[in-house]
């Protein structure tokens, strides 16, 4: 009961009681009610008091039930059905889940050191300097419904900083196992490529990668059929594709562009022997709470020009609970015909890669890694066709993949058929270069 609610009853009871029961005089009646009023003012002064009080705790108790929510659901509300907040990322969207946006932004900034024994034919050369290796940003989330997903991801260039889009897709999923995309993404045949970026050991994926793997075929545009879910053990992609490396092409067929730019088909096949699917979205054992072991193939096949290109390739990866894991794989290529616009292609070429990480014990947010690669191109493509990568290095993730610092050093004892990209090598030969890198990843 409140103090408003007690006061007229307690005055009525003091006049009852002095009147009736004692036979009080009108002088001490009069006196009686001066003090009652005195005593019911200074109610009235109390109750003031304690909603003063009560109003003024009220914000502070608000804000202290949002924060709870917040950090038992991750989120808050915002007005009319629309929740914000972080959880794997900042997102917004519908109550029910049906609309969400999460916009994201990844950024590698590093250091590159090379040496070059006689670059390019000349003198053995220095160099070292900054750069951003990768500045993307975009927005991800579902439509509609759950089932209706999309992806939507602007790259900037290192060198100039143009803005071209990478991943501009949408996929449906119209089944419990079953999924359609359309659009734009990533060639799904090798594992190392269509790894991410954020999510690799090394600061750059592997020079075996860079010669005949992914990064030929890289950003397609075309329709995939997707087979699989978290609870399914196998998973696979078909994709019917423009050909390989047609990103931001129309729908000619285009050889100033690239030389498989007729059509291309795809397939990606996978097998989960145990653990989960989540510890096999990166290469580190960080976090993985069951052993993990996959194996999977792919297969590419794109038409161009006069010929066609064959691509295949087998991998495996485990990981388990201890912070070991490992990552092996074969690549093959084969052309028939003359597949570009010179007269000259290499027809068969084979490569192979073994990569392991291992989180020192008792800091688990330190990692070491090594990795080796070799890959021998034609017989007719020069006087040294054989080219390996030794890479060794250390990760520091201090807040996982968000905010990581990868330290590494490569070295190519055979020099390198490409110069360029990612992996910091200058000029092209058979003579040694040996390249460090020291990388700072924020993911957002």
């Amino acid at each position: 009961m409140g103090i408003t609610s007690i006061a007229s009853p307690l005055r009525l009871a003091v006049a009852v009681v002095a009147a009736g029961t004692f036979g009080l005089s009108s002088a001490a009646l009069a006196d009686d009610s001066a003090r009652i009023a005195a005593l019911e003012a200074k109610l009235a002064q109390l109750e003031t008091q304690q909603t003063k009080a009560e109003i003024s705790a009220a914000p502070g108790r608000a804000v202290d039930r949002a924060i709870a929510d917040a950090d038992t659901k991750g989120r808050f509300m915002m007005a009319d059905g629309f929740v914000s907040g972080w959880d794997n990322g900042f997102k917004v969207g519908s109550a029910d889940g049906d609309f969400l946006v999460q916009p994201f932004l990844e950024f590698q900034f590093r250091n590159v050191t090379n040496y070059t024994e006689e670059l390019n034919g000349g003198d053995s050369d220095f160099e070292n300097g900054f750069e951003y290796r990768r500045l993307k940003f975009g927005i991800r989330g579902n439509l509609f419904n759950k089932d209706f997903t999309y992806l939507f991801r602007l790259q900037t260039d290192r060198n100039g900083g143009e803005v071209t889009p990478d991943y501009a897709y949408a996929q449906y999923k119209f089944a419990d196992d079953w999924a359609f995309r359309f659009g734009q993404y990533k060639l799904n045949w090798t594992r190392e490529e269509t790894t991410s970026d954020t999510k690799q050991l090394a600061a750059e994926r592997s020079l075996l990668n860079q010669i005949v793997g992914g990064n030929q075929t890289s950003y397609v545009q075309g329709v995939s059929l997707l087979y699989g879910s978290k609870e399914n053990d196998f998973r696979g992609e078909v994709q019917l594709t423009d050909g390989d490396a047609t990103a931001n092409t129309d729908f000619t067929d285009q050889q100033e562009a690239g030389p498989y730019q007729n059509f291309g088909v795809a397939v990606r096949a996978e097998y989960k022997f145990m653990g989960d699917w989540e510890a096999y979205s990166d290469f580190t054992a960080r976090k993985t709470e069951a052993d993990l072991l996959v194996v999977g193939g792919g297969v590419d096949w794109a038409q161009g020009g006069d010929g066609d290109i064959f691509r295949f390739t087998v991998d495996g990866q485990y990981e388990n609970t201890t912070g070991l894991g490992a990552y092996a794989g074969v690549i093959y290529t084969t052309a028939d015909g003359d597949v570009t616009t010179d007269d000259e292609f290499i027809d068969q070429s084979i490569g192979a890669i073994a990569q392991v990480g291992y989180l020192l014990p008792n800091a688990t947010d330190w990692e070491v890694f090594g990795r080796y690669d070799i890959t021998q191109l034609d017989e007719d493509f020069g006087d040294e066709d054989t080219f390996q990568e030794i890479t060794a290095g250390v990760n520091k993730y201090y807040y996982g993949h968000n905010a990581k610092l990868t330290i590494d050093a490569g070295w190519y004892p055979n020099g390198s058929p490409v110069s360029g990209g990612g992996l910091g090598l200058r000029g092209t030969g058979t003579e040694d270069q040996i390249v460090i890198r020291a990388q700072f990843q924020l993911v957002l």
